[in-house]
């Protein structure tokens, strides 16, 4: 440098934006994470955070969902700043689906939009723009695995990528073996999967439809048809998929002739990886947990089950034994008499 002073500082007129993308745990803004689980057909939220720079210019938010995942709409664009003003589609920006690049879908902004905050950006009194889009869950997802979605930006005359941002959505399963003895298969024996302890409302149960392949898919009571009884096929098996994390109740509303039904139902946690795992009352009001490595074993016995105590059953027995010593009573005392006379 031609200069008395030869140190400058050099500054980068335009520096570099980056992305956040997060998924809603729960359907609430204020709940996000980079991963969640889902009921088959449920909707999905997101929320993509774009760190805006100065010399903001030609922004375009790319987004690719996994396959399994139906986009639904770009729901609110917030511009964050002392009134978090929320943005006009066709005003400030535009959504196009199933753009050139494969993309889900692009939002692009507008000249309007930089005319309107470029100052602002510049200033950067304007960092962080949120975009909050939904997609649904298609009937076919897959179990226990990953879907997989990607977002970015490409910025400048240049269409310079940012940062890839990324997060991944399950639905689990709950894998049941039905049997009798020493591991021999029980076909026929029927169940109801409750998200209530109780069990005694069916609005509580949930309701599936068998697939080609002889698994349990749930579906939305609202919108599809199916079932809430689960029978066991002809292997012993109960293959109940599409739900997401949580506590369940898995009751046995019918046994095998022949067979015992359970008394209680079996509570089942599935965990946010999708660990099954057999939750037991213990003495002490505490709870043991027992981790499933391949399926929830559910036994049936053969057999007559014997009146609890204090039941009508019981009831029953000591009627029925008062009236035989009744009539025993009248018998002896008959044969007396006519002994003496």
């Amino acid at each position: 440098l031609d200069t008395t002073n030869p140190t400058a500082t050099i500054k980068e007129k335009n520096d570099i934006p980056t992305v956040e993308k997060k998924v809603s745990k729960d359907g609430q803004w204020t709940n996000l994470d980079t991963q969640n689980s889902v009921n088959l057909g449920d909707t999905v939220a997101f929320q993509t955070t774009i760190n805006v720079k100065p010399g903001a210019d030609k922004y375009v938010l790319h987004d690719v969902m996994n396959s399994h995942l139906t986009f639904l709409m770009v729901s609110d664009v917030i511009v964050k700043n002392d009134s978090d003003e929320h943005l006009a589609v066709n005003t400030y920006y535009t959504v196009e689906q199933n753009a050139t690049d494969n993309c889900t879908f692009e939002l692009r902004f507008t000249d309007e939009f930089y005319k309107k905050y470029a100052n602002d950006i510049n200033n950067k009194k304007v960092q962080q723009i949120l975009v909050h889009y939904a997609a649904t869950v298609k009937s076919d997802a897959p179990i226990n695995t990953a879907m997989n979605n990607k977002t970015w930006l490409t910025y400048g005359d240049k269409n310079t990528e940012s940062n890839k941002s990324e997060t991944n959505t399950y639905t689990f399963g709950i894998p049941v073996f039905k049997y009798t003895g020493s591991n021999k298969a029980l076909e026929g024996a029927k169940f109801k999967l409750y998200t209530d302890e109780r069990c005694d409302d069916d609005n509580n149960a949930l309701k599936f439809k068998k697939n080609n392949d002889n698994k349990y898919r749930y579906v939305q009571t609202t919108t599809q048809d199916g079932d809430i009884i689960l029978t066991s096929l002809k292997d012993g098996h109960i293959d109940i998929e599409g739900i997401k994390e949580g506590v369940y109740y898995l009751k046995e509303i019918e046994a095998p002739k022949g067979y015992n039904k359970l008394k209680d139902p079996i509570k089942v946690k599935i965990s946010d990886s999708g660990q099954v795992s057999i939750l037991k009352s213990v003495p002490g009001g505490t709870e043991t947990s027992e981790a499933i490595t391949d399926y929830v074993k559910v036994l049936n016995n053969t057999g007559t089950i014997l009146p609890t105590t204090g039941g009508n059953g019981t009831s029953l027995i000591y009627f029925l034994g008062a009236v035989l010593a009744l009539v025993s009573g009248v018998v002896l005392i008959t044969k007396q008499r006519m002994k003496n006379s």
